[in-house]
C-alpha cells in the first residue's frame, strides 16, 4: 500500500496474520484497546492479506479522465434534446410559445384564452368518456 496504515488496521492485519479464520466479532473484540473496529476495515485487511478475492483497486484520476468527456457529451445531449423539445413545442401552437414584440398584457390574456379552450375540449372529451362508460354500464346491468 502507497499510504502507512492507521493503528487499528495494523492491529487487524496483526489479529488476522495470527489466525486467518478470526471473524469479526474474534477481530473486534481483541483490538477493542487500539479503537473502534469497522467492517470495512476488517474487509480491506483480509483483501490486503489476501484471505478474500478482491478485485483491483481503480486509480481515480485514470478514472475521472476518462468519464468527465462522456459526461460531457451526456449532458450536451440532455440540453440538445430539451432545445428540440422547445422548438417542436414553440413550433405546434402550444402555451409554450413565446411572444417577442408583444405587450405581456396581450400575451397573458392570448395564454389565457388557449388554456380555457384546452380546458372546455378535455371536458368535452372526459364528458363523451362518461357518457359512453354509463351506457356500457347500463347495457351490461339489462342483460343481467
Amino acid at each position: 500500500m502507497s499510504k502507512e496504515m492507521t493503528p487499528i488496521m495494523q492491529a487487524v492485519v496483526k489479529v488476522l496474520q495470527r489466525n486467518p479464520a478470526a471473524d469479526f466479532r474474534t477481530v473486534e473484540a481483541r483490538v477493542a484497546g487500539v479503537g473502534k473496529l469497522f467492517p470495512i476495515v476488517y474487509g480491506r485487511a483480509k483483501a490486503l492479506l489476501g484471505l478474500v478475492k478482491s478485485k483491483p483497486r481503480k486509480d481515480r484520476v485514470a478514472t475521472a479522465t476518462t468519464a468527465a468527456p462522456a459526461r460531457r457529451r451526456k449532458l450536451s445531449d440532455a440540453v440538445a434534446a430539451a432545445h428540440e423539445r422547445r422548438e417542436r413545442a414553440a413550433n405546434n401552437g402550444s402555451l409554450a410559445k413565446t411572444f417577442t414584440g408583444v405587450d405581456p398584457a396581450q400575451g397573458l390574456t392570448h395564454c389565457m384564452e388557449q388554456v380555457i379552450k384546452q380546458r372546455n375540449e378535455l371536458q368535452a372529451g372526459l364528458e363523451s368518456v362518461r357518457k359512453t362508460v354509463d351506457e356500457l354500464l347500463q347495457a351490461q346491468a339489462d342483460s343481467l
